[in-house]
């Protein structure tokens, strides 16, 4: 009888574990991203108080897009990616505009640069949201940089934490922004 007992108690736990499992990847495989999403400062550790930023997600299936706005004492930087969330490497390059403005004699002037940046990314879905993982060579030559997100959306979908790690031979930061649903 005992011997009976725990196989039954162990099926149990199989089978628990397993639609614990299945309704976790469940709830990654069918949350949305997709919004317009504004910086929550107070909420945020590791960003400048100066800096605004606004993101905006566009989701469909498995492919995300991501449009970032950085404003920071007069300046705007626009950051473009797009990933497929298959856990697949692939090779990007994309083009980043940072505007700054400056003062000079005959007033005001805004002038705008573009950069382009290429790497390896892998994105994926895990069990509470998006890991993205990004390599790429530094824009002073410095060596690699590895650039690794995690996107967390809340139970009620309108609060959106990002957690950034950064790694180069020269800089280790970790970031949390926290972005509200506009």
């Amino acid at each position: 009888m005992k011997h009976k007992t725990m196989k039954h108690n162990t099926s149990i736990i199989f089978v628990t574990a397993l639609l614990m499992i299945f309704s976790v990847s469940a709830f990654a495989a069918n949350s949305d991203l997709s919004g317009v999403w504004a910086l929550d400062k107070a909420k945020s550790d590791g960003s400048s108080p100066e800096m605004n930023q606004i993101m905006t997600i566009k989701q469909t299936g498995e492919n995300l897009s991501l449009e970032t706005k950085i404003i920071m004492g007069g300046n705007e930087n626009v950051f473009s990616r797009a990933y497929k969330l298959d856990g697949k490497e692939a090779e990007y390059a994309v083009n980043t505009t940072v505007s700054t403005n400056t003062n000079s004699e005959e007033g005001d002037e805004t002038v705008e640069t573009t950069k382009k940046i290429k790497g390896k990314q892998t994105a994926k879905w895990t069990a509470d949201g998006v890991e993205i993982l990004e390599l790429t060579n530094s824009i002073n030559g410095t060596g690699t940089v590895k650039i690794a997100r995690k996107l967390t959306l809340s139970a009620d979908g309108k609060t959106l934490t990002v957690n950034i790690k950064v790694e180069s031979p020269t800089v280790k930061s970790e970031t949390k922004l926290t972005f509200n649903k506009k």
